[in-house]
């Protein structure tokens, strides 16, 4: 958990970096590319391209679904495995992996 600082201190900009360095980032502990992030990434990518598609050829509109497919996968990611069939163990989606 990251230390927050007082707010009435006020930092200057090379302190706030400092800060979030030692207290908030993690580095390559994080893993940024695993088999979750490629298995959803395809679903979600195939699934609305499909849907793009067909709103597009009935309407003549394309839409940019990039922000649905991101609000999906931390849906459905974040949720506790037993309600849904995703298979996800510890039902944390990292920031870097999404």
């Amino acid at each position: 958990m990251a230390v927050v600082s007082e707010p009435s201190k006020k930092m200057t900009p090379e302190e706030l970096e400092r800060e979030w360095y030692e207290n908030v980032y993690r580095g390559d502990d994080m893993p940024q590319l695993t088999w979750r992030a490629v298995i959803m990434g395809s679903f979600l990518g195939a699934f609305l391209s499909l849907q793009n598609l067909y709103v597009g050829l009935l309407t003549g509109w394309g839409l940019g679904v990039a922000i649905t497919s991101c609000v999906l996968q931390f849906h459905y990611l974040e949720e506790p495995p037993q309600n849904h069939a995703a298979g996800v163990q510890d039902g944390h989606c990292p920031f870097l992996e999404n």
